[in-house]
């Protein structure tokens, strides 16, 4: 592993963790009950479950990254190169256990999502290098969905494309990912 994606993950799992902990603390003693929700149309052939966070976090790094976590020593040199100081990282665990850490981890997985989408490892390409905007929105709903984009939903993809500058192909894996399709199995 490279030491830039190495410290670009240690910087992502400790945004994890103090978004952990300031979460945890503000929202330990906080419960809720939620009526039963349907979800899907009469005789569908399968209804949605929630991805478990170690489901999530497994599926998210092979669409994003294209690999599986990893785990590693962080090591911590000097100017001399003599070893301070050796952390033990297993990305999947330790992003697994801050997502159960806390009752709703969805803004969390949001931030992860984030941080992984606009990392250099990622490879998304810039704006003006996507030719075709349809067939690159295609590719990302086969991709991360393994379907094809409804009529509408291309449409408006594009659409937003062509109208909104800050729309890139960052913002595409960002919205699919984010959606309640990609969080289900």
């Amino acid at each position: 592993m490279t030491r830039g994606r190495k410290s670009f993950v240690a910087r992502l799992i400790g945004v994890a963790i103090a978004f952990t902990a300031t979460l945890g603390v503000a929202a330990c003693d906080k419960t809720y009950d939620f009526g039963g929700v349907t979800v899907g149309q009469d005789n569908a052939s399968r209804t949605p479950q929630a991805r478990s966070n170690a489901q999530y976090i497994r599926g998210i790094y092979a669409d994003v990254l294209g690999r599986a976590p990893e785990a590693y020593d962080f090591v911590v040199t000097d100017g001399t190169g003599a070893e301070l100081a050796r952390f033990p990282v297993d990305e999947q665990q330790m992003l697994v256990d801050a997502l159960d850490g806390i009752n709703d981890p969805d803004a969390l997985r949001a931030l992860i999502a984030t941080g992984l989408v606009n990392s250099p490892e990622a490879g998304y390409p810039e704006k003006t290098e996507v030719s075709d905007p349809a067939a690159f929105i295609t590719e990302q709903f086969q991709a991360l969905l393994g379907r094809d984009p409804s009529t509408y939903e291309l449409a408006a993809f594009v659409a937003e494309w062509k109208k909104d500058a800050a729309v890139s192909p960052r913002t595409v894996a960002r919205a699919l990912i984010a959606s309640r399709e990609y969080q289900s199995q």
